[in-house]
């Protein structure tokens, strides 16, 4: 489980939020024993209306002069697992961003996200694609980045999760890591040609790992667990590393579907260069969009290489 903020909390107390946040965002627990979370928001960013309805949660919004303030209040506390993780994901927006109309808009698209989650007969489904791709990027982090960074810049440079970016951008490095099932032979699925293109300095790298489900191998949440096991002196890190798989969609507590268990046969790594196949970012033409492919990458010994790091 998410480290429990309001364990320890008195009654009648609020504790601002330990994270790297320029909202003003407190955890909360009232007089009667309820816990919840509240921040404020200038005023001029405030436009909606209190049309959310979650069984467990009730979300009340109260207008200052200058700002709104905004509560999110757990009715019941055998919710209260997933309660603390949904509010660990709103903080998530609230990472490094200042309060802007872009942002408060996120606040609440991610709840009305939740609010559909969480109703009555929602299903939550992590895809298998997504499950082998985190699967990939998770051992990657945890056998190459880690050991070679150290743990707290191995994920603080973990950027998959945001998915416009490549996987990993530590120091001079750009890493984009693909996972791929030997029965479709040795091809790798391309989601967007920026994947495959440096618009800076930085050397790109790409890490192909080739798995097989395998019944005594490990699953991403024995990854997720060894890596937060790595990361145990820092409860910020794990804070932040939480907050990161829920950003790329992965929620233990709410997942339905059983995780399947891989090996990985082969791990190999490529610079990505001019004689790497990929297609030239400026000869897309205009209104070509969402353009997928896929590269064999029997095609792409020349751009082999032994180690990336």
């Amino acid at each position: 489980m998410i480290n429990n903020p309001w364990s320890t909390m008195p009654l009648s107390t609020k504790r601002r939020v330990n994270l790297e946040t320029n909202f003003e965002v407190y955890w909360i627990k009232t007089s009667k024993n309820i816990n919840g979370i509240f921040f404020r928001i200038p005023l001029m960013f405030f436009e909606h209306k209190n049309n959310f309805s979650f069984k467990e949660i009730d979300l009340i919004t109260h207008n200052l002069e200058n700002d709104t303030e905004i509560y999110l209040l757990l009715k019941n506390n055998t919710s209260l697992e997933i309660f603390n993780i949904l509010c660990k994901d709103i903080l998530g927006v609230t990472l490094k961003a200042t309060p802007t109309k872009n942002t408060v808009e996120e606040i609440f698209l991610r709840l009305k996200k939740w609010e559909n989650l969480l109703s009555k007969g929602a299903k939550y489904i992590f895809s298998k694609e997504a499950e082998k791709g985190l699967f990939g990027e998770l051992t990657v982090l945890k056998d190459f980045i880690i050991p070679k960074f150290g743990v707290e810049k191995g994920l603080l440079n973990w950027s998959g999760p945001d998915f416009d970016k490549h996987d990993f951008i530590v120091e001079d490095l750009l890493i984009e890591v693909k996972t791929y099932t030997s029965n479709k032979g040795k091809k790798i699925s391309i989601s967007s040609p920026e994947q495959l293109h440096s618009l800076s300095l930085q050397t790109l790298y790409l890490v192909a790992i080739e798995i097989i489900k395998y019944q005594e191998g490990k699953n991403i949440q024995n990854l997720i667990d060894e890596i937060k096991s790595l990361a145990s002196d820092y409860p910020d890190l794990v804070n932040i590393f939480e907050l990161k798989l829920i950003n790329y969609g992965y929620i233990k507590e709410l997942c339905e579907n059983e995780l399947q268990k891989y090996k990985d046969t082969s791990i190999e790594f490529y610079l990505i260069d001019d004689n790497f196949p990929r297609i030239n970012l400026l000869n897309i033409p205009s209104g070509v969009i969402n353009l997928k492919y896929t590269v064999d990458l029997l095609s792409c010994q020349k751009n082999k290489i032994e180690r990336f790091i």
